[in-house]
């Protein structure tokens, strides 16, 4: 696996080279792994394991590109950081670094990285939000109108 290189990356199901769904996802990690869960994929990185710490690594490359990518055109103040795949901050934050300063044409230092633990919680209220929102005026918004 070779993520953040997209001409070296692993192949996604749509056949896409070292794209962000071939690097970041869970089931990407477990694969590339050869793991049986992504629980044992975290815990083999936390434990040293070399394979688990390069794969979390490359992960890690490939996330801070994403957000250098996206940092350039929307030049945001703080970039959130959190959902289940979070351990990947946990085990391979210096990795990313190394991404964003590799997309991004302005100042690494000027991206903020907010890292929040998931609450599931949050991400209801706000799907609830947004369906109430989208029954009121009759307009969705998001994702789902693209």
């Amino acid at each position: 696996m070779r993520c953040g290189a997209a001409s070296e990356g692993p192949v996604c199901e749509l056949g896409h080279r070292g794209c962000a769904t071939s690097c970041l996802t869970n089931e990407s990690t477990v694969r590339a792994l050869g793991s049986a869960d992504y629980t044992e994929a975290i815990t083999r990185a936390r434990d040293a394991d070399a394979a688990a710490q390069r794969v979390f690594g490359e992960a890690a490359y490939a996330l801070g590109t994403v957000i250098g990518t996206v940092a350039n055109p929307v030049d945001p103040e703080k970039v959130l950081l959190t959902g289940d795949g979070l351990p990947l901050y946990e085990v391979a934050a210096d990795r990313m670094p190394e991404g964003i300063a590799r997309s991004y044409t302005g100042d690494p230092s000027q991206i903020g990285l907010d890292i929040q633990p998931f609450d599931v919680g949050e991400w209801a209220r706000s799907g609830a939000a947004l369906a109430i929102r989208a029954a009121l005026t009759g307009r969705i918004t998001g994702p789902a109108a693209w």
